[in-house]
């Protein structure tokens, strides 16, 4: 009823990624999106990309997509040591318990990341927000957690 007030959400695009998976574009932007497996080894992980020219990734893009596989452990290893130092209460090994990898998002800068960690069902009501993060050149820029 009334399906003529919808907009639709069928994909105007898609592009599919070797060792990553395929993303997809909606109507009215340019940021690829997907839900890929092949990132985190227990979780499907949200991830989007600006593309560099503001249509198609760059090989530079395909690049970096298809490293992040190889490079989950030392991002979370990072993240996770991040929150260590924040969360002093806590120990890495609970830390890494106690969030999992959500969503990333590479900006058409390439260098730029957005990392995204999701708590688990049994943290803390104080901890139990989402952990955001920047990262550029695989070195933490800003967080919504202070080291304070």
């Amino acid at each position: 009823m009334f399906s003529f007030l919808r907009k639709s959400r069928t994909p105007i695009r898609s592009v599919a990624i070797p060792l990553i998976g395929t993303l997809f574009s909606q109507p009215g932007t340019s940021a690829l999106f997907g839900r890929v497996d092949t990132i985190a080894p227990n979780n499907k992980v949200e991830l989007s990309v600006e593309p560099a020219n503001g249509t198609e990734l760059s090989e530079e893009q395909i690049r970096l997509l298809q490293e992040l596989p190889n490079d989950y452990n030392y991002y979370m290893e990072m993240l996770c040591t991040y929150l260590e130092v924040a969360f002093e209460e806590f120990s890495l090994e609970t830390i890494k318990q106690m969030y999992f990898l959500a969503a990333i998002e590479l900006k058409k800068y390439n260098s730029e990341w957005y990392f995204t960690l999701e708590p688990g069902p049994n943290v803390p009501s104080i901890y139990n927000h989402f952990q955001r993060f920047t990262v550029v050149n695989k070195m933490i820029t800003w967080s919504n957690v202070s080291l304070d």
